[in-house]
């Protein structure tokens, strides 16, 4: 049965969705969601917009990427301006163990973009634990995945892959992406969302779409439900309960950084870096965080502690200046 379009417009200003990663995809699928009309909008990204990204992330500016915004606030204000009527917050938050659980509460749906396989399976964890369906992307070279997950319905993400594998090292910082892809996958997520918000769920199949840009190909990989999973079928959320015994070092896709989150989440007033790093450096601080210039890197910290590292690419080097600038 086909609904009328004023009763799918309203099913759609009812509903709350939380895009994880407003990178390359989540600034295709957020700018058709904020098109088509969706109630409410959580942006959450750790990043600040920078010159690299503007080839494949189409809701960020040169002007962005002056001013270093971050990217949840530079695409709350993009989208903001295309629809006015939806609400929509941006969160400057590194989706971890510690915060995945307030960032997605309350939400209908959770999309992502993200750019590594860790925090999706820290989505599915948080997804199947709380019942939100989430719908997966992928995009590097010219090679996208894009499918839903739906708790109950259809087999989780643990059902096809037991753990983490990054793609034997292939990232878009090695290998790179075709641009056109990100629209292709974002646009199919934004698809699959538009079905899924709207009640028609039979229309979402339980398969992965594998898509090769470059020579027009698509594949479907078919999912069974693993009755031995240790998620779906046990409730067992071992990503989503994981404490981090030191502080995690990331290396950012794309570019020559390293992030550091803290075991805990650290809330440390910004004039106490300021006082403590202007022997340093050149210090500069905006509403979002506080940076500093040291021996030839950019060095940013976050409301919640996390640290940004910027022309740092070695982990071990990371980590030795984190506690030599925050501690241990």
């Amino acid at each position: 049965m086909v609904m009328s379009h004023s009763v799918e417009q309203a099913l759609l200003r009812d509903k709350k969705v939380a895009i994880i990663g407003v990178g390359a995809l989540g600034s295709v699928t957020a700018q058709h969601l904020v098109r088509l009309g969706v109630g409410k909008l959580r942006l959450i990204d750790r990043d600040i917009v920078e010159m690299s990204n503007l080839g494949r992330q189409v809701l960020f500016t040169e002007d962005d990427a002056l001013n270093q915004l971050p990217k949840a606030v530079a695409a709350k204000s993009r989208l903001q301006a295309i629809n006015s009527s939806v609400d929509i917050t941006a969160y400057v938050e590194d989706a971890n163990p510690h915060t995945i659980e307030m960032l997605v509460q309350d939400c209908d749906l959770i999309i992502d973009g993200t750019d590594n396989l860790r925090t999706r399976f820290l989505i599915n964890d948080v997804s199947v634990k709380f019942n939100i369906p989430w719908i997966y992307g992928g995009a590097i070279a010219s090679r996208g995945v894009v499918g839903c997950f739906i708790p109950s319905r259809t087999p989780c993400l643990r059902c096809l892959f037991h753990e983490p594998d990054e793609l034997h090292g292939q990232t878009c910082d090695t290998i790179g992406v075709l641009g056109p892809l990100v629209h292709v996958v974002g646009s199919c997520q934004a698809l699959i969302a538009y079905q899924l918000l709207t009640g028609h769920i039979e229309a979402c199949q339980p398969v992965l779409k594998h898509i090769d840009l470059w020579h027009h190909d698509v594949d479907e990989l078919p999912r069974v439900f693993n009755p031995q999973c240790p998620c779906c079928q046990n409730k067992e959320y071992h990503f989503l309960e994981q404490v981090a015994k030191e502080p995690v070092i990331a290396q950012l896709c794309g570019r020559n950084s390293i992030q550091v989150t803290p075991q805990q989440p650290v809330h440390v007033p910004f004039e106490t870096w300021i006082n403590r790093w202007k022997q340093l450096g050149e210090v500069k601080q905006t509403p979002f965080y506080v940076q500093l210039y040291y021996h030839g890197y950019r060095i940013v910290i976050f409301k919640d502690g996390r640290l940004l590292l910027e022309g740092l690419s070695d982990p071990e080097q990371a980590k030795q200046l984190y506690t030599k600038l925050i501690g241990t």
